[in-house]
């Protein structure tokens, strides 16, 4: 996360005005408290405390350095809000260093109509400040542009976003978020643009109940990190919704634990990503729009995925030790749900469109994984179009049930269920494979009862195709 800037900001008055090119340039020194400064240069070379309302209108604000102790000026909000309306922030020299240029302390910053550049982080703050950013560009940003780096003082921490564009100028990749913060009460992003992030917008751990992220009528235009654009974890009741976005040349969206919704929305060429575990011994290539890893409930309706895929060179401890020179691998071309029974409800998959999606393994457009202890139907796909999808199994749907422990099967028992189609149509690609694990009279498991549709068109569920 950001690291706070060093300045011990002791309260003085002093701050000096000067001409420069025929503009007032003020120098902010130490603190300020004047109530509205308009239409100036205003330079910051060192900590400035604020600990009263303040507003910049139309000024031309610059962070520099301080020569003497070379450290980046700031602005620490303490307990007091500062709203910046117009304007552009920029840094002398161009800043690279790893601290920020506000830090706030259970107070509340509004940026209205600003432009920035520069690819250092912008806000560090507590758990119980707000932020509003509104219809702000700021270009050549780069990662923990908002970060967390202080969790004393609640849970209560606030950031809303509306009609801002965010732009990353560089092709540098990395692993740190745009938005690098966990103790939060709710996000909200309205009416955005992200273009060319080689970051995650966000890496977002949830600790409390009752929080809220929603993501409203907003693009992601060409944001290729290597790790998930998107990553919620929470398992606190968090409710998550995605409502008329567009993904366009993305990574995959990573959630897991809370209940999500995802609606009226368009996912273009999005890949799926690796994700590493046991160490690194092996890579995982799952979803290449979504990851769920579901236990709670998940809602994906009125949602079209265009040519989206799950395919990538594994090459983890195992495809070495095996010598296989087949490792490509991927599963869940749009979309990869790896449902826990015990306290998942269930996903439902309403009025969505899937054209040309493929994954190297299984599930071209869905692949769906599920303990075998329950034979609840837990996944519902319904009123939905599979075209032109493909992959090894299940070009349309595969469905996975795992078995572990505890669970044993005895032959003569009919395989669950775990997933339920109505109103699908299937054109140009095998509809639905089900596989059920069985314990045979040896102790060993094998695969049965695997069932592949290859029409043109059908509407079936899988209980009636377990049947055929």
């Amino acid at each position: 996360m950001a690291k706070q800037n060093q300045h011990s900001g002791t309260t003085s008055s002093l701050n000096e005005t000067k001409k420069s090119q025929g503009k007032d340039v003020l120098y902010l020194s130490k603190s300020i408290s004047a109530g509205k400064i308009e239409k100036k240069k205003v330079i910051i070379n060192e900590a400035v405390t604020i600990t009263s309302p303040l507003v910049l209108q139309d000024c031309e604000i610059v962070f520099g350095e301080d020569p003497g102790k070379k450290d980046r000026g700031c602005l620490h909000l303490q307990n007091s809000n500062l709203e910046i309306k117009g304007g552009h922030i920029h840094y002398e020299p161009e800043h690279n260093d790893a601290s920020a240029s506000f830090l706030l302390s259970k107070a509340g910053i509004k940026l209205e109509g600003v432009k920035t550049d520069g690819a250092g982080p912008l806000i560090d703050t507590d758990a119980s400040s707000v932020i509003n950013l509104k219809q702000c560009t700021f270009e050549n940003i780069g990662p923990d542009f908002i970060a967390q780096s202080r969790l004393s003082g609640g849970e209560q921490l606030e950031v809303h976003i509306q009609h801002c564009t965010f732009k990353q100028n560089s092709s540098v990749q990395g692993r740190k978020p745009l938005l690098n913060i966990s103790h939060i009460q709710s996000l909200k992003i309205n009416a955005s643009a992200f273009q060319n992030l080689n970051f995650p917008l966000m890496n977002i751990r949830l600790y409390s109940t009752e929080r809220k992220i929603e993501i409203i009528g907003t693009t992601f235009t060409d944001c290729k990190p290597a790790d998930y654009l998107i990553r919620v974890n929470g398992g606190y009741g968090t409710a998550l919704l995605i409502d008329g976005c567009t993904f366009s040349g993305c990574s995959a969206l990573y959630f897991a634990d809370d209940p999500i919704e995802i609606k009226n929305s368009v996912f273009n060429q999005c890949s799926a990503v690796k994700n590493s575990y046991s160490g690194g011994m092996v890579e995982q290539i799952q979803g290449g729009a979504i990851h769920f890893d579901c236990y709670d409930y998940g809602k994906i309706e009125n949602c079209k995925f265009n040519h989206c895929t799950a395919a990538m060179e594994r090459k983890d401890l195992l495809t070495t030790l095996s010598g296989s020179s087949d490792t490509l691998s991927g599963d869940g071309g749009a979309i990869y749900i790896d449902v826990n029974p015990y306290h998942a409800k269930d996903v439902q998959i309403t009025n969505c469109e899937f054209i040309s999606c493929s994954a190297a393994e299984k599930g071209g457009a869905i692949c769906v994984a599920q303990d075998g202890k329950t034979k609840k139907p837990m996944v519902a796909i319904e009123a939905s179009r599979f075209f032109n999808c493909e992959a090894k199994t299940g070009s349309a749907i595969h469905h996975i049930p795992m078995v572990s422990g505890e669970n044993k099967w005895n032959t003569q028992e009919r395989p669950f269920v775990a997933a339920k189609l109505n109103n699908v149509v299937y054109e140009n690609c095998e509809a639905v494979s089900l596989e059920s694990i069985e314990k045979n009279d040896t102790g060993e498991y094998r695969q049965g009862n695997t069932f592949v549709e290859n029409t043109s068109r059908i509407a079936l569920t899988l209980a009636q195709a377990a049947e055929v």
